[in-house]
């Protein structure tokens, strides 16, 4: 009985040491990394490379025998020299996306130790075809970058509320790598930009741009980013969107709530260059502090509201407005003015002026 359990004994022990000795030879070579991956590439971009490294770990000199691709899109390069114990060596795998489209995973064998030893590289990425590339990012901020958007529209905006966060995405559709920076014109205070310092030929990028309501700032935000490549200023990229009340400690139950005299103004044909003056009354007819943070107007009408108001239950105030017409310069217009309150139903009052210019 003890000798079949020696015999036993000694077979799985042959096993163990059988095992570990292909697995020895099977980790011949020892590569830093066996993964790459490509990310977003263009079609059209032409070929894009990875080296991989490896050291020979086996206790004679190897030589690479065969290096096997799954597709012949990959083209590996590597040494034929034998490589030493201890020393290193490299394999760099290229791969063409020529008329290929969409996500792509490949592997490539490489055999060494005659043929005992069998290492796997894989390589992936996404391709962007030349059609979908343009189809993405069709607007130009230079000759070399392309954008998705020249436009930024984030609603409105409450004080207090979540930072809102978009973004414009690049593609730099050209074979020279590119520097980049910003500024910003009419600037409200309430954006924070994030972007690359630069931005590598043939690949992608995001401009994050976060909008959070800068303290005392109501109504409309209007600000104009420019983005500087390679020193050469872009379009202009627009950012709307329009800052109200949070309404914190104000209830249905105690709320105020705004009256006007009268909303929309049909003036009828004006002379041009004549100045004209129109009035409103604005009331409270809640319960609780009514706060007219801003009136809003166009460059061509002023108010004698300059700084933010306070009514009170049943109060009233009186709004003059006074219209430029030399402004305008065809038959008819129509415009807006904008009160920013803390009235629940209507935190943005509108009134409107509508009219034919005569001669």
């Amino acid at each position: 009985m003890m000798k079949r359990f020696m015999a036993i004994l000694i077979g799985l022990l042959y096993f163990v040491v059988a095992v570990y000795s292909q697995q020895q030879g099977k980790a011949a070579l020892r590569f830093d990394n066996t993964y790459w991956d490509f990310g977003r590439i263009s079609e059209t971009g032409g070929k894009v490379s990875h080296t991989f490294h490896f050291t020979n770990i086996y206790n004679s000199p190897l030589v690479i025998e065969k290096v096997i691709s799954t597709c012949g899109c990959t083209v590996p390069v590597y040494s034929k020299q034998p490589i030493k114990p201890g020393m290193m060596g490299t394999i760099t795998v290229t791969f063409d996306p020529k008329g290929r489209t969409s996500y792509f995973s490949k592997s490539i064998r490489i055999v060494s130790n005659a043929g005992q030893s069998v290492n796997t590289l894989w390589i992936k990425g996404t391709i962007n075809t030349a059609d979908k590339i343009e189809e993405q990012y069709p607007y130009f901020l230079s000759s070399d970058i392309r954008a998705d958007k020249l436009t930024l529209s984030y609603g409105q905006l409450q004080h207090n509320g979540e930072p809102k966060q978009l973004e414009i995405k690049l593609y730099n559709c050209s074979d020279r790598n590119v520097n980049m920076s910003y500024s910003l014109l009419d600037k409200s205070g309430c954006l924070s930009i994030s972007m690359p310092s630069s931005l590598q030929a043939r690949s992608y990028a995001t401009i994050k741009i976060l909008a959070s309501p800068l303290k005392g700032f109501y109504g409309t935000l209007n600000d104009k980013i420019v983005i500087c490549i390679n020193s050469v200023k872009s379009p202009l990229i627009k950012v709307f969107g329009f800052v109200t009340d949070d309404m914190r400690g104000v209830s249905m139950a105690t709320a105020p709530r705004m009256e006007c005299s009268q909303s929309y103004f049909k003036l009828g044909n004006i002379p041009l260059k004549k100045r004209i003056q129109r009035k409103v009354k604005i009331a409270n007819k809640g319960r609780g502090l009514l706060i007219i943070h801003k009136v809003e107007c166009p460059m061509f009408i002023s108010t004698n509201i300059r700084e933010e108001k306070v009514l009170r239950q049943g109060e009233s105030l009186e709004v003059v407005f006074d219209l430029d017409i030399s402004y305008f310069k065809r038959n008819s217009w129509d415009t807006k003015v904008k009160f920013v309150t803390n009235d629940i139903q209507k935190p943005i009052y509108t009134v409107v002026f509508e009219s034919g210019v005569g001669n």
